[in-house]
């Protein structure tokens, strides 16, 4: 038996899209571990041998000159450019960790989706299944029936065409199956194999939450706090403020310490100190005191960009409160339409029993048979529909609010 749980739990244990989100997570670590070396002195060393060429004219080439230095510098104040570079990068950081978050609950999503439509799939074959037995239940006795001339042929051809027609709504069901569970079995990473003959799945039994104005207005307070999505929006507007700043920090002037030791020798790498030593300490002072307007245009778009990511936020809360409410009311509808099925299914049951058995003893037609036949198998597939589509709307509740987000437990891997 193949749970929904159990299929999410696989689905998130190595899928290739949670092992990029992963890696981008990575990747902005990194990131941010880069700018933080900027606070720290920069030492570079440098050697060389430089050889003078005479180029045709008299005389010999001259002597090589070698040389080796070690320069060290350390940015002492850029108006805080380092500081506002590093919080871009830390709210970088948040994004891709808040954007694996969303990978996962993506994931669940579609395996949810992919396994309500396969249960849906099996429960319409479970259907076809009876209604063929039936079918060809009633064929055998309209058969006999005719042989004793009790029954017309005509008779006998319409359960014929009966069962034929079960039958094929029974192909049906199982090509919609094998599709279904094709597709749940690419979500898994083809770590479990599923078959139309040996997979069965069941119909989960969550708890059904508490729908209407109050409920919905908790269910969206809960998802702004912790949906990833919306989650990796705020850290983007974060990274956006921080990116102006930088602009901002652009007006003021660089103040960097640099010291240099350097030994040059002609002839010789052979250096002898401190004859052929040079050194010297200083402090260097940048400041672009005119670019004809280039860095007001860039403090002018990195402020753009903010307000573009507070729309888009903006934006993002307006699409999970619509997809929260049209939940809310779908699970409501879902569960009241499961209430009517059941006994709407009930009373097609009893009109049946009651029809088959004036058929067999020759009080109804067997037009009337084939309209209760029908009526019963509609129903069954009415009650089936609307059960799987309560339950999908509960576990699409669930992950629309960010409600029990499982991380799994790392797999171990040959």
């Amino acid at each position: 038996m193949l749970t929904l749980s159990e299929s999410q739990r696989l689905a998130l244990l190595d899928h290739p899209s949670l092992r990029a989100a992963e890696a981008r997570v990575r990747q902005a670590y990194a990131a941010e571990l880069r700018l933080r070396a900027d606070y720290w002195p920069q030492i570079g060393v440098a050697a060389g041998m430089d050889q003078p060429l005479s180029l045709g004219r008299d005389g010999e080439d001259g002597s090589p000159l070698f040389s080796a230095s070690v320069r060290s510098s350390w940015l002492l104040f850029d108006g805080l450019m380092r500081e506002y570079r590093l919080l871009a990068a830390r709210s970088d950081l948040d994004l891709a960790e808040a954007s694996n978050d969303e990978a996962r609950r993506l994931l669940r999503r579609a395996v949810s989706q992919a396994y309500f439509a396969a249960l849906l799939a099996q429960l319409r074959m479970a259907i076809a299944t009876q209604d063929t037995a039936f079918n060809q239940q009633l064929l055998d006795l309209a058969t006999k029936r005719l042989a004793k001339g009790m029954a017309s042929r005509s008779e006998m051809l319409n359960f014929e065409i009966r069962a034929g027609d079960a039958e094929r709504v029974l192909l049906e069901s199982r090509r919609d199956l094998a599709e279904s569970l094709t597709l749940l079995e690419i979500l898994l990473s083809s770590r479990q194999r599923l078959s139309v003959t040996t997979t069965a799945l069941e119909i989960p039994q969550r708890p059904v939450p508490a729908v209407g104005e109050e409920a919905l207005r908790l269910d969206l307070a809960y998802a702004l706090a912790h949906r990833p999505d919306l989650l990796a929006r705020e850290a983007a507007i974060q990274a956006a403020r921080a990116g102006a700043q930088v602009e901002e920090g652009s007006r003021w002037p660089s103040v960097e310490a640099v010291a240099t030791y350097a030994l040059t020798r002609q002839d010789s790498p052979r250096f002898s100190h401190p004859r052929d030593a040079t050194a010297s300490v200083g402090v260097q002072i940048a400041w672009d005191v005119f670019d004809g307007g280039v860095r007001g245009q860039r403090i002018a778009a990195s402020r753009a960009v903010v307000l573009e990511q507070l729309a888009t936020y903006q934006e993002a809360v307006l699409d999970v409160t619509g997809e929260l409410r049209q939940l809310h009311d779908r699970l409501a509808y879902e569960q009241q339409l499961v209430e009517r099925q059941r006994k709407t299914l009930a009373a097609a049951e009893e009109d049946r029993k009651l029809v088959l058995a004036l058929y067999e003893s020759g009080h109804v037609t067997v037009t009337r048979l084939n309209e209760v036949q029908k009526d019963f198998v509609l129903s069954s597939e009415r009650l089936a529909t609307h059960q799987v589509l309560h339950q999908q709307a509960i576990e699409e509740l669930r992950i629309a609010a960010a409600v029990d987000n499982p991380i799994p437990a790392v797999e171990d891997t040959p």
